[in-house]
């Protein structure tokens, strides 16, 4: 079985499907433990034991409502949801340090506005320096400052590298030149990403246990 949200018109629903036949086994229209389990007790509750795996997300109230309502199913993460939330990780990451080059920008105006003002002062002796009085960030070889190239990274985090097109290529060049730890982290997700998929039939046995235990190494 698979379980899962759905936003259907404004509100979360719960969907029970048979995950090889793809068939609807129940839709709920809430997302509450206590809720599904009322729900859930008007089927017979012997083909409920029978359940093997049930595939969810990584939701505790659907970990609560699988352990309650089927005992004796093994609970799968399902890959979706587990590669969303490495890249939301990356998300986190790439926010945090446009936050940063943010407060950098303020710092340097302010600095430049001090030296403006006294370039203006007539009690200072000596030659003036021409400051203009607005403030520039610098700009990168592309023309973009660096807050921007990080906003404007935002869907190359989620696309895998081979898939990016010329000029997300040179994007992420300039990126990854500028922000080496978010190309470390880009880095790792998509090494992960590799892991999840498909193997050969020639894969060798518990191959895919020892890479994935490399990895968390």
């Amino acid at each position: 079985m698979a379980i899962d949200e759905k936003h259907i018109n404004g509100e979360f629903y719960t969907v029970l499907t048979n995950a090889t036949s793809g068939k609807v086994v129940l839709l709920c229209s809430t997302i509450k433990a206590s809720e599904l389990k009322i729900c859930l007790a008007k089927f017979d509750l012997k083909p409920l034991d029978k359940v093997e795996f049930v595939t969810l997300d990584l939701s505790p109230t659907f970990e609560k409502v699988v352990n309650e309502n089927f005992p004796k199913a093994i609970q799968i993460a399902d890959k979706f949801h587990v590669i969303k939330n490495g890249i939301e990780y990356l998300q986190a990451i790439r926010i945090r340090l446009k936050q940063q080059e943010l407060k950098n920008q303020r710092e340097e105006q302010i600095v430049h506005e001090i030296k403006y003002k006294e370039s203006k002062d007539t009690r200072l002796v000596g030659p003036k320096m021409q400051i203009s009085k607005t403030y520039y960030p610098k700009k990168l070889p592309n023309g973009e400052t660096t807050p921007e190239l990080l906003s404007r990274s935002r869907y190359l985090m989620v696309i895998e590298p081979h898939k990016w097109n010329e000029h997300q290529v040179k994007g992420a060049s300039l990126l990854f030149e500028h922000f080496p730890e978010l190309k470390k982290a880009v880095d790792e997700i998509n090494c992960f990403r590799n892991w999840y998929k498909s193997k050969s039939i020639e894969y060798e046995p518990f191959e895919n246990e020892r890479t994935l235990g490399n990895w968390i190494d």
